[in-house]
Order: C-alpha cells, then structure tokens, then sequence
C-alpha cells in the first residue's frame, strides 16, 4: 500500500487520496472486542504517515449488524462481497462522508507542503514496474502464449485472459530484468504447479505456488522471487518443477505478467 501511495504522490503530487476499508465476516470477532484488524492497522499507518483520510465502512456494517439493524448474510453474496442491498449501504455511507470532508479534501489538494516523507518501510514497491513482453523468452516449445485462457471457476478476474501457459515438468522460461527482485503475477488454482528460479546463474529455488484457495478456483496471485538483488540488470530461468501440492492435479503455469523492484 505504502508503494501505491509513494507511486501515486510521485506521478501527480497534488493527487487526493481515500482508503477505503470494506467488510468481511471474519473481522466481526475481532470489532466486537474493540480491536482493530491487522490489515487495517498495516494501512492506518501508512494513512497517518501519508495524511490520508479513511472511511471505515466494515466498522460501519458490523455497527448496523450488531445494532439490529441489517443481518449481515442480507448484504452480502458470500463472506465478503456485497449484493445490491449490501452496496446500497456502502453508498450511502461514502456519499454520507464525501458531503461533509469532500471541501477539506479539495483544499489540502491546492496546500501544503507536496514533497514526499521518507518512507516507513524502505523496500516498499514504490518503483515495482511491468515488464515488456519480449522480456520473457520461452526456451522450448512447451510454452504457449494464450490470449483465451478460460477457467470454469475463476475469481478476482474477468475471461479470457493472455498468458504464457505451460503443463510440462522441466519446461523453462529466462526474464531478464533491471531491479533488485523479479515479481511475477500468475493465474493459479486446482491444477497448478511449482516453480524453480536461478537468477544469473546461482543456485535453483523452489517456490510453491498452492495456497488454500487453489481447490476452489483460478485466481490472481503474486510473487516476488529472489529479494534483495543487488541493482542492477538480471537474468533469471524459471524451470516448471517435478513436484506439486499434494492437492493438486498437474504441474500448470500460467503468467499473466512479470515486473521488477527497480529501487536503485
């Protein structure tokens, strides 16, 4: 998040921001005892350090469950994601804020001080960047370069998507890359595999991709592979691994893209 931030403030120092911070059920435990979400402590730091104002609208749900008010299985489809009564409310709730705060937001956007404070974590993605497409070359003809790719369960992504696919143990892959680590968003899910890195000819890594979700669906997931680099430009070979998950029938690799933490 600190990333986002820095890249935004950087890109256009006058730029209003907002977080944000929507409900889920499992936090209701944790809001009843008067305590407050990890994931939302991590980003009220960053919000305090960066003078960013928030909207807490999962305190907002749970506040309207526990008063009665709502049951919270009417607002939303599932454990997170709310249905049209559900973004009724959070509508309601953002208008609500935005008609009292909207002006003050507007004045600190024209004043004030615009330069930057140094940084709460120092390796933050402040400069993590997209690579371009002819940075990833296939070693072989087991990779093939999709842009249909469909699943039948899919979450967090619309189809089709564009990757580079393989299903065969052994087949490889070289990114070259400037940066001090090189990222890589994949779809993964029931049958994906394991990945090994050798990055300027060190030693083989494995990297297990199989997390709880993979028997569900196929999602979005992203990794950094071999951090803290020293800068400077790279060249890693991404080998399919014999071994999977127990859980999971193949040894699939799907890459959406590949990035870079180009801190120098």
């Amino acid at each position: 998040m600190e990333g986002i931030v820095r890249k935004a403030k950087r890109h256009n120092p006058r730029i209003a921001i907002i977080m944000m911070y929507f409900a889920t059920e499992g936090q209701l435990p944790e809001l009843r005892k008067g305590l407050t979400p990890a994931n939302q402590r991590h980003h009220d730091a960053v919000a305090h350090h960066y003078g960013i104002p928030v909207v807490n609208l999962s305190r907002r749900v749970f506040e309207l469950v526990d008063s009665g008010g709502a049951v919270f299985a009417d607002l939303f489809r599932d454990t997170v994601h709310p249905n049209r009564a559900g973004n009724e409310w959070y509508a309601r709730w953002i208008k609500s804020y935005l008609d009292v705060h909207f002006p003050s937001i507007l004045d600190g956007m024209f004043s004030g001080d615009t330069e930057l404070p140094d940084p709460l974590l120092a390796d933050n993605w402040e400069y993590a960047a997209l690579l371009a497409d002819e940075a990833i070359v296939p070693a072989g003809e087991g990779w093939v370069q999709r842009s249909d790719y469909s699943a039948e369960r899919g979450c967090n992504w619309t189809p089709p998507a564009r990757v580079w696919e393989s299903l065969t143990v052994g087949e490889e892959l070289t990114v070259t890359f400037w940066g001090r680590s090189l990222l890589l968003g994949l779809l993964v899910g029931p049958d994906c595999g394991e990945l090994e890195v050798l990055v300027d000819g060190g030693e083989w890594k494995r990297t297990a991709l199989w997390d709880v979700y993979c028997d569900k669906f196929d999602r979005p997931k992203f990794v950094s592979l071999d951090d803290e680099l020293p800068p400077g430009e790279h060249r890693a070979t991404l080998r399919i691994s014999g071994t999977s998950h127990p859980e999971s029938s193949g040894h699939a690799i799907r890459i959406l893209h590949a990035g870079a933490d180009a801190r120098s």
